[in-house]
């Protein structure tokens, strides 16, 4: 497959670790370059992405050292590993949840778009099954990922006139550390409800983000592409 540019250069948050690596791979073997947002990186690129002022300065650096910059992919993402309903959730813990999972979004695509060439751009924001299908004990972290859709759909609504498709992501349940961090038991009721019966690999998810990197994709804009075993739409309670 080709990309819809030429070594385009990709900066994507998160993308130290799990899927945000398996992706960050798959890209560099399409010939992008990738710059890889996480804690842990070295300055610039290790920054808070809840701060705007960081924002600014990783993307300064990368068009400083590279030109442009033609991707951005909203990877980064927490989920509570506490009591996660209504009652028993802490405020604090709501407000930390909400600004990584849905206010750095919103941040990072405003730098992004604003920082875009004539020719645009793309931005994928990595959603979840739970902003489409909740289930008990994720009050946060369902809400955070129902607003990434919503940001994504109101984004494309916005920007898409000036050549920049943004789309988002739904991943369903993964084996990976944040899944495990709320009990294996929650994992398996999820992935025993899916239309598969399988959990869903890294590959699988990194796939869906070189197909809306495409060249030949050039329609599909403001999406959510589940990629969920079918979960969302299988019957029965997680």
């Amino acid at each position: 497959m080709a990309l819809f540019r030429e070594n385009p250069v990709v900066v994507i948050t998160g993308g130290a670790g799990g899927i945000g690596s398996t992706i960050a791979r798959s890209l560099q073997e399409l010939g992008a370059t990738v710059v890889v947002c996480d804690f842990g990186q070295p300055d610039p690129y290790g920054f808070d992405v809840r701060d705007r002022l960081g924002w600014e300065k990783m993307m300064d650096q990368v068009i400083s050292d590279h030109g442009r910059v033609d991707v951005l992919i909203n990877n980064a993402g927490v989920m509570t590993q506490g009591d996660d309903t209504v009652v028993g959730l802490d405020d604090d813990e709501w407000h930390r949840v909400f600004d990584i999972n849905v206010t750095a979004v919103r941040i990072g695509m405003s730098v992004a778009i604003a920082r875009f060439g004539e020719e645009g751009g793309r931005i994928i924001n990595t959603a979840s099954v739970s902003g489409v299908r909740h289930f008990p004990g994720a009050c946060i972290y369902s809400v955070s990922k129902t607003a990434v859709i919503a940001l994504t759909n109101q984004a494309a609504l916005d920007y898409s006139h000036r050549g920049i498709k943004i789309n988002a992501i739904a991943p369903g349940m993964m084996e990976n550390v944040m899944h495990h961090g709320k009990g294996s038991d929650l994992r398996d009721k999820v992935i025993a409800s899916s239309l598969t019966g399988d959990a869903v690999k890294d590959d699988e998810v990194a796939l869906t983000v070189e197909y809306l990197l495409d060249a030949r994709n050039s329609n599909v804009v403001g999406a959510t592409m589940p990629v969920d075993a079918g979960f969302a739409y299988a019957k029965g309670n997680a």
